[in-house]
């Protein structure tokens, strides 16, 4: 970690990751276990039935973390800053349509529509389990839910999980322990 404030923000994302899936389960946080699959996405250890999924992120102040029940799930969560390379890297990750769009918005609106497109394609490749560049053009997966998110002021996020119907619930927390 670059600075203790990040690495404090990475352990209380993680350590409230386990307080729920401990909840959900009926198990201790401490006895919650992962496995990873080949890109490093974590999975519950088979001892826990495999029916429960989720997914974490973490930008600035802020966690997501999706739980769902039989489905794969992926979030992502970005605080809106200003970045000299979002055009650059959205010609590496974005189609040629999107990227043309981006360009013909207003330069006070290309930051929050990068990020808002970069959220719900790194949340779908998460849910996947693959690498992000497995994956350039979304607008709506066959076969999977999108839901774009705005978790707070200054920030948007995107949930993507496997099927339709879902009921989403959003809470946010801060991460930093006072």
């Amino acid at each position: 970690m670059r600075s203790a404030q990040l690495q404090q923000r990475f352990i209380a994302a993680h350590g409230g990751l386990r307080q729920l899936l401990g909840r959900y389960l009926g198990a201790h946080p401490s006895q919650v276990r992962f496995v990873h699959n080949e890109f490093g996405k974590p999975a519950l250890s088979g001892q826990f039935g495999g029916r429960l999924t989720f997914n974490l992120s973490h930008s600035a102040d802020l966690a997501l973390i999706g739980i769902a029940a039989d489905a794969e799930i992926g979030v992502d969560v970005e605080h809106i800053r200003e970045e000299p390379d979002f055009t650059e890297i959205a010609q590496w990750f974005f189609a040629a349509a999107e990227v043309e769009e981006l360009n013909r918005l207003p330069s006070e609106l290309r930051t929050r529509a990068f990020l808002s497109s970069w959220t719900r394609k790194e949340a779908y490749a998460k849910a996947r389990g693959e690498g992000l560049g497995a994956t350039n053009e979304i607008a709506q997966p066959p076969g999977w839910s999108l839901y774009s998110l705005q978790p707070g002021p200054g920030y948007v996020g995107a949930l993507v999980v496997q099927g339709s119907g879902w009921r989403v619930t959003q809470r946010f927390a801060s991460l930093d322990a006072q």
